[in-house]
């Protein structure tokens, strides 16, 4: 398609800003015929955006008092824009990790932004090493997260491969409604599942039919869209298929209207009852072709967790949450690549955390990364 948004939005006019300063902007003569003008008849205001230049680096020496007490202790000032480690300042720090993860530009690149627009010499080294303070930074924020996840009523899990130092890795994630948390693991075993929510998480899992999540709970919502693929895609190749294809959508239709009219308890407890009978008819019947009786057994394995979303309102039927977290990392991964090592990992896990956590919550990652560089 074409470049912009899709169509169906209402066209966006920005707000005006407020001014920062007013110039009055006069002339003197006609432009015309060269003759002294005076006063303007009438003014029009304009307001111009522009970012300020970025000019070379702020390079501020600070002397730190040192003070010694009666009580024989050593007491040093602080300020908030001298960081706990290294010679650099926030806003370097909070760039860096912006570009790198959000923007997802490689090191090589952003050594040459800083040096071209702000005469800043860094190596890619450097810079992967401001990355790293930042997560130690965040990694306090990253465990509060983790617990967040580890109490919610619901979480949405996902994972997909990475080259982990050379042998086949997982990146894990976990969203909540306003937590994203994500987990570089070596399997996708129950244990990373452990790992992540605790020994025994009490809510709801909405996740695909990967077996783990079985071994792990049997509080489970299978997600409908991955069903739905595989029915479709099925009925389309062989008819026999066809009026299961049909009777899911229909099924999957009744139920999601049933749930935006929100009905009391027990008539979602009637309802999910009777879309459980019309799911085991489905599969307690025998087809001769084995791609439809491969579709008939994902329903069957599933057959448990696939109306957990009818009696619990909390629960979303689909797992369109965890896989929007999950297309952050697939294309991040295009450009990393490989994660070479422990400390690659827990920089990647830590800060992709924060900054979803952030976009979830409505937050600006600029601001949020600067709030805790400068401890404020």
């Amino acid at each position: 398609g074409g470049r912009g948004r899709n169509g169906g939005h209402d066209g966006e006019t920005r707000k005006k800003p407020e001014p920062d300063r007013t110039e009055v902007v006069l002339e003197e003569c006609c432009t015309n015929c060269g003759r002294e003008l005076g006063d303007p008849n009438r003014t029009k205001t304009k307001i111009i955006e522009d970012i300020p230049d970025p000019g070379s680096v702020e390079a501020v020496e600070y002397e730190v008092g040192h003070y010694e007490c009666e009580c024989g202790e050593e007491t040093v000032a602080t300020h908030e824009d001298i960081p706990e480690r290294g010679n650099f300042g926030p806003n370097v720090l909070t760039q860096t990790t912006l570009l790198k993860f959000q923007e997802r530009v490689p090191y090589g690149k952003i050594q040459n932004l800083f040096e071209d627009v702000y005469e800043l010499q860094v190596s890619t080294n450097t810079l992967y090493n401001f990355t790293g303070r930042v997560a130690d930074q965040l990694r306090p924020f990253y465990e509060e997260i983790r617990e967040k996840v580890r109490h919610s009523e619901v979480v949405h899990c996902d994972e997909t491969g990475i080259s982990l130092e050379g042998e086949k890795g997982w990146i894990w994630t976990t969203t909540t409604e306003n937590e994203v948390l994500y987990n570089v693991r070596e399997d996708r075993s129950q244990k990373a599942l452990e790992h992540m929510l605790g020994k025994n998480y009490l809510g709801v899992i909405v996740c695909d039919g990967w077996r783990s999540y079985s071994a792990y709970s049997s509080n489970l919502q299978r997600c409908w869209s991955h069903l739905l693929n595989e029915s479709e895609f099925t009925a389309d190749k062989h008819q026999e298929a066809v009026p299961i294809d049909e009777k899911l959508h229909k099924i999957y239709k009744d139920l999601k209207k049933l749930r935006d009219e929100d009905p009391p308890p027990d008539k979602r407890e009637e309802k999910r009852k009777q879309a459980e009978k019309e799911l085991e008819n489905l599969v307690n019947q025998d087809y001769e072709n084995d791609k439809v009786q491969k579709l008939v057994n994902y329903i069957k394995n599933g057959i448990d967790h696939w109306l957990t979303f009818v009696t619990s309102p909390e629960v979303e039927p689909t797992n369109n949450r965890a896989e929007r977290s999950l297309r952050k990392i697939v294309t991040l991964r295009k450009i990393i690549g490989t994660i070479r090592s422990e400390r690659g990992r827990y920089i990647l896990e830590t800060i992709m955390t924060a900054i979803e956590t952030w976009k979830a919550r409505g937050q600006n990652p600029h601001e949020e990364m600067q709030k805790v560089l400068r401890n404020s």
